[in-house]
């Protein structure tokens, strides 16, 4: 059920311009919960939604294609809903990618201007992510999340024909949040 959500859903951003390809099949993997997520604690202290995991979603037919890390939820009304984090690699939550995206996008068109004159980082797309590095101190995903530890990541972004990689380091607070540091001053930039 949930490959087949994840078929359709990547399907219809590929039709708008949003994937890089249509896959032929998705296969899941790595099927893991993310109860203590905060998105997902929240949607069941509202009794919105009855449990959440993470999952990665390989595309067949796609060979160019990095996984694409799902949210899949299990609503009051039993159903289920699948959405796409993010392509690629990350140790953030939904919640912690969602909160620490603008700040990213924000260095990201910032560095891009500065490459590209004349680009106002219009069409802004973000694209792969991966973990860049793993703290000594890093510890286990608990249901979705990390309470101890630091790490860092690199988040792809493209715009006017340019890419920027940002990175990230995050550090967890204790409470299954993050601190987030974006490294604007270290965005890699690539230009056509």
């Amino acid at each position: 059920v949930i490959a087949a959500e994840a078929r359709t859903l990547l399907a219809a951003m590929a039709d708008k311009g949003q994937a890089k390809c249509a896959p032929t099949a998705v296969a899941i993997d790595a099927i893991a919960p993310a109860t203590a997520a905060r998105l997902v604690i929240e949607g069941i202290n509202t009794k919105q939604l009855r449990n959440g995991w993470t999952a990665n979603a390989v595309l067949e037919g796609c060979p160019e294609a990095a996984p694409s890390r799902l949210i899949v939820l299990r609503m009051a009304d039993n159903s289920l809903l699948v959405r796409v984090i993010n392509t690629g690699e990350s140790l953030t939550t939904a919640s912690q990618m969602r909160d620490t995206s603008a700040n990213a996008a924000m260095a990201a068109v910032m560095a891009i201007r500065k490459a590209v004159p004349g680009c106002e980082g219009d069409g802004l797309t973000m694209g792969d992510t991966r973990v860049a590095s793993r703290g000594d101190d890093l510890g286990p995903d608990v249901y979705g999340t990390r309470f101890v530890g630091s790490w860092s990541e690199v988040w792809r972004f493209a715009a006017c024909g340019a890419s920027a990689d940002v990175t990230i380091g995050f550090k967890a607070d204790g409470n299954g949040g993050v601190f987030s540091n974006v490294r604007g001053g270290e965005t890699a930039i690539t230009k056509p």
